[in-house]
């Protein structure tokens, strides 16, 4: 049979075996969610079509100085252009191009392109941009010194 301080030590360790246990189990629960969470948001950065289609346009850089000229750029989220290192996705190194300069969009399944108050403005088809405007297929932009064209 067995003594009291041995079935005591017995019960400690249970205890004990059953903690490590629950500890293992609420650490796999958190990984599975933050990988969902981590899956679910990839997801939602990539728009799709009404039949499950990525969407995204692309432009190419036709003339100026950063980025270089041929230069591609995939449009598949929201982008602001500029002269700012700290505040634009893509920066412009031109003194015709502000900080926050160009905002393009995707709105329902287009892509828009808004002026955020630059000194200089932005031009689509080479007119200035007082509104959003929608982006398509052999569009060109100017921004500053730079001009893009839409693919």
């Amino acid at each position: 049979m067995l003594t009291g301080e041995l079935w005591l030590l017995i019960m400690q360790f249970g205890v004990l075996v059953l903690l490590v246990f629950l500890i293992i189990a609420l650490i796999v629960a958190i990984n599975k969610e933050m990988r969902q969470k981590i899956k679910e948001t990839k997801q939602n950065d990539i728009k799709k079509t009404e039949y499950g289609l990525p969407t995204f346009l692309k432009m190419i850089l036709l003339s100026g100085a950063k980025p270089k000229s041929g230069e591609t750029i995939t449009l598949n989220h929201d982008i602001i252009i500029g002269r700012s290192e700290t505040s634009a996705n893509i920066v412009i190194d031109s003194s015709f191009v502000s900080g926050r300069h160009t905002r393009i969009f995707q709105y329902s399944d287009s892509f828009m392109i808004e002026d955020l108050g630059s000194t200089n403005g932005t031009y689509l088809n080479g007119e200035i941009i007082t509104s959003p405007r929608k982006l398509n297929e052999g569009d060109i932009v100017i921004i500053g010194d730079s001009e893009f064209k839409v693919i």
